[in-house]
């Protein structure tokens, strides 16, 4: 005689799963760093901007307000009281330098600079600013590390492309080490529009961080 197989029907337990559901959730949304995001109105940000270089970035208001607006073809940065630097750039033909872009001029041309050649570090003046070249007993600095020891002539270095990013970096560093008592000295805001790949924003990213940014905000660009 064959026997017949009875199916038993089985109910899933969640119970247990709900409950640990209940207690993780809280506890990741509590470990979560949720970011500012805003959006910045172009023309009346590059409005508030364009008014020249004057000899601090921070306002009468001890504030610096430092702003990163990043483009498909340049990288601007500004602060309270004006533009302070502004990017060109354009990806490198190198095949080996994956998602590097290096900084350019008005005609396209790269830039090139000095680099150390043991360490790689760029060398800049007391702006911030990349040197392609090193006169006699002018000092000069690595990454725009103002609080670093300054170098002089006998320093070795080498010419290499300038990355847009390293200039970004050394011009942060060099501008927060001034502003010392600046009331937002560790914040920055980060805007971009819809031609940015998203490469270029987090290199910006880590560039603002390396310069010791340590709160980013992010806005949308609008055109």
């Amino acid at each position: 005689m064959k026997r017949r197989k009875l199916s038993e029907s089985t109910s899933l337990d969640l119970s247990s799963f709900m409950n640990l559901m209940v207690v993780l959730i809280p506890v990741l949304l509590a470990s979560v760093e949720f970011s500012k995001i805003a959006t910045i109105d172009a023309k009346s940000e590059m409005d508030r901007l364009a008014n020249g270089k004057p000899s601090s970035a921070m306002d009468s208001t001890g504030m610096l307000k430092a702003t990163i607006l990043t483009s498909d073809s340049t990288i601007t940065v500004g602060y309270a009281t004006g533009f302070r630097e502004t990017i060109r750039f354009r990806a490198s033909k190198n095949s080996s330098d994956n998602g590097t872009v290096v900084a350019v001029n008005a005609t396209g041309t790269p830039i090139e600079a000095l680099y150390e050649t043991t360490s790689g570090d760029l060398l800049t003046d007391s702006t911030g600013t990349a040197v392609a070249a090193i006169s006699k007993g002018i000092p000069y600095w690595k990454n725009g590390d103002l609080n670093g020891l300054s170098l002089r002539d006998t320093i070795i270095c080498e010419k290499r492309p300038l990355r847009a990013i390293d200039q970004l970096a050394s011009h942060l560093r060099a501008v927060r080490s001034k502003a010392v008592h600046a009331k937002d000295r560790d914040d920055v805001t980060i805007g971009s529009d819809s031609s940015v790949v998203f490469d270029l924003l987090v290199q910006c990213m880590d560039a603002a961080e390396m310069s010791g940014f340590e709160n980013l905000a992010f806005a949308k660009i609008r055109q």
